[in-house]
């Protein structure tokens, strides 16, 4: 039952934010877990009702909402009526939105009861099933539904040539050289392409397949994609009502609307099929994309307000994505004396490119449409540089771009930079508990200090650094630390060139600067005065991942198809010849936080010699999130670094 009440009290937080269909989802799934929860078909009905009651583009089907055929007579009416406002009443002062779906109920008895009212009712909604209807009124609401349109687009032109024509530290900025306008026009639009539209915050982020094209006047039938989420993540990040723009969307023909052209901003070229049903929108090898800057996922989830002010930064993609690959971007930076010129950028962490995961397709804002130019088209411009389309250009762009969220792939880094590691997420938090917005800052580094760094083709912090000095704002010289293998199978491990973490350490010979955002976390060691050593062990409290079925004759072939588990350490090694850890596993719907195990009632503990030291694959950051009960998270919790989580855990 407990489990059910919480799915209960989530569809309540959603119907205040007005996602009444995520909160109908959350109670259909209390239904189940609990058919028995008081007045849980009621509260059903009332997601149904402002669900209907605020389909995207379409005026109030009054029959859908009432739940009636099309020839209902009015002692049927009447009947149905009475039936959901007795349903309503007791539950008025039990859950959010009860009030509004009676008001919707009595509009539409108002309405379906005065045969006047029904005769020019039913007369408005046979028109409006016609995909190519021009009724004027209609035509507004599916706009303003959608909150864009011509008024609101030509009012942001007005105030971009505005903006083009003032004069900024003594330069006039230059005019648009490329009309993306031309890329709109009637004759572009035909029936089957999928076309991305500006959403209420004005940018492009929902997408249409073009279903008829009018003419006398120009006019679309459109189909609205829906997002099809596939992981609990992105399940919740749609519930959340968050903006998605990558991953699969559904093509099923539900709520055809009409549309004027004007509210779409560019045609979508590169879709893959998945199925009949399905189409799949992803970063393409050449785009320009806006990224999320400080992307708080789990913050943005449990509160979508979290995500104003974010701020956004502009790139170029030069890695498409693949579920086999990480996506590869080039961060761009605006040209001086510009509106919408953009070039690559060379200051991000002593380089050019960084990575973001396959996994985190949702930091991603928006495609942008772009024109890319060759030499001597325009003074002061290069070969190569981008210009932008204004209107997809966000008002709260992140100007330097010398600071996103990721680790880098610097050209000048040494053979290190041969494993870049995946941007980060945002969520990383110092043994201090505080944030750190992506990103480690000089005052976090001292000489003397070791470091975990990600490594590997997997970009797990599975390296150790000895930190000599800091040399940047955004760089720092280490020297890594190399294994120093004593036991056989420690010695068989290193010569199969198998991450060794666990052990003695001993200063190597490489030098090399890196970015900060290479860096996972500080690690803490013992140092042999005598022996020059420094001694690394997984210590008590910390949360590490282990292989599973691990086996110390182990070779390169079986470590590439290695699953991970997680555990935390409840004894150190110091305290004899092994320690002690517990399993640890997800807690639903919440990927990146994990909770002890338990069978029977007796937790998972179990007991690893120091032989087997050699299982640890490596440590992952944790810290404890205050309040977490009230997000329905169990109480004790951990919150993972969701960059060192191993991408393959085992079940």
């Amino acid at each position: 039952m407990e489990a059910a009440l919480k799915e209960k009290r989530l569809a309540e937080t959603l119907v205040k934010i007005k996602d009444y269909n995520g909160a109908r989802t959350k109670l259909l799934k209390a239904q189940k877990l609990f058919p028995k929860l008081d007045y849980i078909t009621d509260m059903i009905k009332v997601c149904n009702i402002l669900c209907a009651a605020n389909v995207h583009g379409c005026f109030k089907d009054w029959y859908c909402i009432l739940e009636i055929s099309l020839d209902a007579d009015e002692s049927r009416i009447r009947s149905k009526y009475k039936m959901l406002v007795k349903s309503l009443e007791r539950i008025r002062n039990v859950f959010p939105g009860t009030d509004s779906a009676l008001t919707v109920v009595k509009n539409a008895f108002d309405v379906l009861c005065d045969k006047k009212k029904r005769l020019i009712f039913d007369s408005e909604r046979e028109r409006a099933c016609n995909p190519l209807c021009i009724v004027e009124g209609f035509m507004r609401n599916a706009v303003a539904e959608r909150e864009v349109g011509l008024e609101r687009v030509e009012r942001k032109k007005r105030d971009i040539v505005h903006e083009l024509n003032q004069v900024s530290c003594g330069k006039k900025l230059y005019s648009n050289h490329y009309d993306f306008g031309n890329n709109r026009k009637a004759e572009w639009f035909a029936v089957g392409q999928i076309w991305a539209a500006y959403d209420e915050e004005r940018m492009p982020r929902c997408y249409a397949r073009i279903d008829k094209v009018g003419h006398s006047p120009f006019r679309l039938g459109v189909t609205w994609l829906k997002p099809a989420p596939g992981t609990d993540n992105e399940k919740r990040w749609c519930e959340a009502g968050l903006p998605v723009v990558c991953g699969a969307f559904d093509l099923k023909r539900s709520n055809t609307v009409v549309c004027q052209p004007t509210v779409f901003s560019h045609l979508v070229s590169q879709v893959q099929r998945l199925n009949f049903e399905q189409v799949e929108i992803c970063p393409k090898k050449g785009e320009v994309w806006a990224l999320f800057k400080d992307w708080r996922p789990f913050d943005w989830c449990s509160n979508p307000q979290k995500r104003e002010g974010c701020g956004h930064v502009m790139v170029e993609i030069l890695v498409g994505y693949s579920k086999e690959a990480d996506i590869t971007v080039a961060p761009l930076a605006k040209v001086a004396g510009f509106r919408s010129v953009f070039k690559r950028s060379m200051d991000v962490d002593g380089g050019s490119t960084f990575t973001i995961p396959a996994i985190y397709l949702l930091r991603f804002s928006h495609s942008v449409p772009a024109f890319r130019f060759k030499d001597g088209e325009i003074a002061g411009v290069s070969n190569g540089m981008l210009e932008l389309d204004p209107l997809a250009v966000p008002n709260d762009l992140v100007e330097s771009m010398a600071k996103p969220s990721g680790k880098t792939n610097s050209s000048c880094s040494s053979s290190f930079s041969d494993h870049p590691g995946p941007v980060s997420s945002s969520i990383i938090l110092d043994p201090e508990n505080r944030s750190m917005e992506g990103k480690w800052c000089r005052k976090d580094f001292s000489s003397g200090q070791v470091w975990a760094v990600y490594d590997g083709s997997d970009s797990m912090p599975r390296r150790y650094v000895l930190v000599n000095s800091v040399i940047s704002a955004v760089g720092v010289s280490v020297t890594f630390l190399e294994p120093h293998p004593v036991l056989y199978d420690e010695i068989h491990w290193v010569e199969e060139n198998l991450p060794f973490v666990c052990g003695l350490f001993r200063t190597g010979k490489t030098t090399v600067n890196l970015g900060m955002s290479q860096f996972s976390h500080l690690v803490e060691y013992e140092w042999s005065k005598t022996d020059s050593f420094y001694k690394i062990y997984p210590k008590k409290g910390e949360v590490w991942a282990m292989y599973k079925n691990w086996k110390h004759i182990w070779k390169s072939c079986d470590y590439n198809c290695h699953q991970c588990q997680v555990v935390e350490v409840l004894s150190d090694i110091s305290e004899g010849t092994e320690m002690k850890i517990t399993s640890l596993g997800e807690v639903d719907c919440c990927n990146t936080f994990f909770q002890r195990q338990y069978c029977d009632g007796f937790e998972l503990i179990r007991t690893i010699p120091k032989r087997e030291m050699l299982s640890f694959s490596h440590q992952i950051p944790c810290f404890n999130v205050p309040g977490i009960e009230s997000y329905g998270i169990p109480e004790g919790s951990l919150h993972l670094e969701p960059d060192a989580l191993p991408p393959r855990l085992a079940v």
